[in-house]
Formats: structure tokens, C-alpha cells, sequence
């Protein structure tokens, strides 16, 4: 396996490519990479937008950067581009596309997906349907910022804004784990007593952003009052809930980010079912920089590096937007843990998969995820 640079592909050192994933700050790296699958016409190329810049081993950059994948790695991965935007019941739709992958015979419960905004939820609940509970999921949400149109995610020459992109990986080599990153959980906390899908209207039968403003002492009282969007800064007061059958595993986060002015409602970024107790966490930025390398040893946990083919890592756009000029520290401590292991960073609009212990797949934000590939043994 091998990084590259897709604006500067060396040719010449690239052996029997078969697949290539790329994360991408660039408008239309799709159409750029028509010269890749002339020259190399097996060569599946699939990719996601991320925000603000890409996490590589050479330093965090612009551009469009990817891990290629050769035959000689021999890891099989089978991918399917779903376009949602004439949907309304996504869940069916990715169950639908995905049973022929059920009867072929070459079943596999692993799966890396790369969706777009508000589908998230809806993937993971349509390949529990298809594949059972067991199913294990990785992946992020495409991201996007000033220098996109919108985030998108593609697969050769299609390019799509609403959508996802599924991976199913026919081997035991892949393993991910997420975390919560630099936030501790604080003492205050609510109950869930009405919410809608991403909003939460009532916590402790009690608008929402009122509770909200007092368990951050009244930091963003002025944004509250007004209503719209609260500032970055918000997000190192994200809320957090643990998953009620798993609570020895930790946090969920999610990220508030709206406040509807009469109502005094909060939009999140992720859903949040009535009845689901939840807290406020707490960060810091210094915190956001230096548990990048601590979280990574800590997913790797018993893991010999020299075991790993190679690693993606999905970085929190949240956290991102809050420590931007920071994001070569956090780049460098990334690649310190990695330890010249190839490997690209997304910073992405959310995170799915599983923490540790845990048994279910939920998506969240403000997290770090690594997923690694191992070596083959043989």
C-alpha cells in the first residue's frame, strides 16, 4: 500500500492498482483522475470531500491525496455509489441495493461507508436490516468547507451530493475503533423529554437551549437569546450520552449547533431519542491537539504497528474548525503514534462505528476514529 499524491502520481512505482480511496479538499478530483483509469483501466477510484485540509504521513495539506491499494495486497473490497436525492426511505433503498452482496455467496459483516450529511442514521439502520446486528461499520461523513461547492463523495466518474458510498471489505483484516477525543464528561445532565429526529425541543421538561445555556453558565446566552447558529466555540461544550445497554463503554457525542429562536429548541448534528439521558461535555483546544497520539495508541491497544498495512483516520470537522491553525500539530502527532505506517486523515461531518466493547454501530461527532488494515499472513 502506498500514499498518493494525485497531483503528482508516480506512475512508474505503481505495480497492479486495483483500488484507490481518496480524500479531497478539491472541486472535481473525480474528473482529474480520468487519466489514472486509462492508464490503468481496473483501477477502481472512490473518494469523499473533506474540510479544511487532509492528514497525510508528508503533513496536514490541501489537495487530493489517497491510499492505493494493489493487488499484491490482496484485499478484496466490492463498493456501491447510492444517490439518495430521489429517495424518502433511504433505509430500504441501501437494503435493497445491497442484497444481491447478501446471496452471492461472498458475505462479509465489514463495511466502510462514506456518506453525506442527514443519511447517516438511516445507512446504518438499512445494513443492520440487510446483514444482522452483528454487522460492523466504520467510516464519516463527507466534509466541506469555503473552497467547495458542497461536500460530496464519488466513485470513478460519478460524483454525487447526497448519498453514501459503501464498501464491503471480503477479508478479517480490517478493525476500527472510535473515542470521544479530548472531552471529560462534566456533572450536568438531563433527560431527553422531547425531541424530533436531530432536534432536541424539551430536556428535564424544559427548553432545551434554557437548560443548555445554564449547564455552559450562560457562555452563549447572547446566541441563545437571538437564536441561529452558535459559534465554533460551542463545540468544545458539546452533549454526549452513553448507550443505555452499554454503558461501561463510554460516550456518544453530539454537537449542538442551532438554536430556533421562539422555541428554543437545539439542532444537533446527530439524533438523539427522547428518554435518553444526556450530559454536557467539556474540552479544551490543547486538549483537541495532544489526544490525537494518545487516543491512536489507545485504539491500537494491543496492536504490533508492524502488523499494519495501512490506516485511515477520521478527525471531527468541529474540532477542526476550532484549532485550525493547529492542525499540523495534531498531523504530526498523528503520524508519530502511526509511526511511518501509510495513512490519510478525512475531517469529517460526523463518525460512525462502534466504541469499544460495544456491540452496536451509532453515528455521533466530535470523535476520532482509526481504521487499520493488517497485513496479510500468508
Amino acid at each position: 500500500m502506498r500514499i498518493v499524491n494525485l497531483s503528482q502520481p508516480d506512475f512508474e512505482q505503481w505495480k497492479d492498482p486495483k483500488t484507490l480511496i481518496v480524500y479531497t479538499t478539491q472541486n472535481d478530483v473525480h474528473l482529474e483522475t480520468v487519466k489514472f483509469r486509462e492508464k490503468f483501466p481496473e483501477l477502481e477510484i472512490m473518494g469523499v470531500s473533506s474540510f479544511h485540509g487532509i492528514m497525510t504521513p508528508d503533513g496536514y495539506k490541501r489537495g487530493s491525496f489517497g491510499l492505493l491499494m494493489e493487488e499484491s495486497d490482496k484485499l478484496r473490497i466490492r463498493r456501491k455509489l447510492l444517490d439518495f436525492s430521489e429517495t424518502t426511505n433511504i433505509k430500504s433503498t441501501v437494503c435493497d441495493a445491497l442484497k444481491d452482496w447478501k446471496t452471492d455467496g461472498m458475505e462479509s459483516n465489514q463495511f466502510f461507508i462514506h456518506g453525506t450529511q442527514g443519511v447517516e442514521e438511516r445507512v446504518i439502520e438499512g445494513l443492520n436490516e440487510c446483514f444482522g446486528q452483528d454487522v460492523q461499520i466504520s467510516g464519516c461523513t463527507a466534509g466541506n468547507d469555503r473552497f467547495l461547492d458542497q461536500a460530496y463523495i464519488f466513485l470513478n466518474d460519478q460524483k454525487i451530493t447526497k448519498g453514501v458510498l459503501i464498501l464491503q471489505v471480503l477479508s478479517n483484516r480490517i478493525d476500527s475503533l472510535i473515542t470521544r477525543g479530548g472531552y471529560l464528561t462534566t456533572l450536568r445532565k438531563g433527560i431527553v423529554t422531547q425531541a424530533k429526529g436531530r432536534i432536541i425541543q424539551k430536556i428535564d421538561d424544559r427548553p432545551a437551549a434554557e437548560v443548555y445555556n445554564e449547564w455552559t453558565d450562560r457562555r452563549f446566552e447572547a446566541n441563545i437569546l437571538k437564536g441561529g447558529d452558535l459559534p465554533r466555540s460551542a463545540g468544545l461544550y458539546p452533549m454526549a450520552h452513553s448507550i443505555e445497554s452499554e454503558p461501561e463503554c463510554g460516550y456518544w457525542l453530539i454537537h449542538p449547533y442551532h438554536v430556533d429562536r421562539e422555541t428554543k429548541a437545539i439542532h444537533m448534528y446527530a439524533e438523539i431519542p427522547e428518554k435518553t439521558e444526556i450530559y454536557l461535555m467539556r474540552g479544551t483546544e490543547d486538549a483537541l491537539v495532544s489526544r490525537m497520539e494518545t487516543a491512536i495508541h489507545e485504539m491500537l491497544g494491543q496492536v504490533s504497528i508492524d502488523s499494519i498495512d495501512g490506516a485511515f483516520i477520521m478527525y471531527c470537522a468541529g474540532c477542526a474548525s476550532i484549532i485550525s491553525e493547529n492542525m499540523s500539530a495534531v498531523c504530526q502527532k498523528a503520524c508519530k503514534a502511526l509511526n511511518g505506517i501509510p495513512f490519510i486523515g478525512c475531517l469529517s461531518f460526523g463518525e460512525q462505528g462502534r466504541l469499544k466493547n460495544a456491540h452496536h454501530n451509532h453515528h455521533g461527532n466530535m470523535m476520532i476514529e482509526l481504521v487499520i488494515i493488517r497485513r496479510r499472513t500468508n
